[in-house]
């Protein structure tokens, strides 16, 4: 957790770590974010299957699956309730 006032420069010195260590570098900015925008949303399993009837999360396109990376979670305290419970369900 980085805790400073606005403009301080904690994003951009995650965003130097990432460059310096060649990682992937996501800065979001949880206040202006919509749950869903962060989980997802919420699709049918359609066909003959077991998972029949079950839903499944797709994740939005912006959030990487694999590799490495930061995912720098900003203005976690100015964030609405809903988004501060959200950004904990992250794989």
């Amino acid at each position: 957790m980085i805790w400073g006032a606005p403009g301080i420069g904690k994003s951009s010195i995650v965003a130097q770590v990432a460059q310096e260590n060649n990682l992937d570098f996501i800065d979001l900015r949880l206040s202006q974010l919509a749950p869903t925008d962060l989980r997802g949303l919420p699709v049918a399993v359609a066909g003959r299957s077991k998972k029949q009837g079950i839903s499944t999360w797709y994740p939005p396109d912006f959030l990487p699956q694999d590799g490495k990376g930061i995912l720098f979670l900003d203005e976690l305290n100015m964030a609405p309730p809903t988004m501060q419970g959200t950004h904990r369900s992250l794989k």
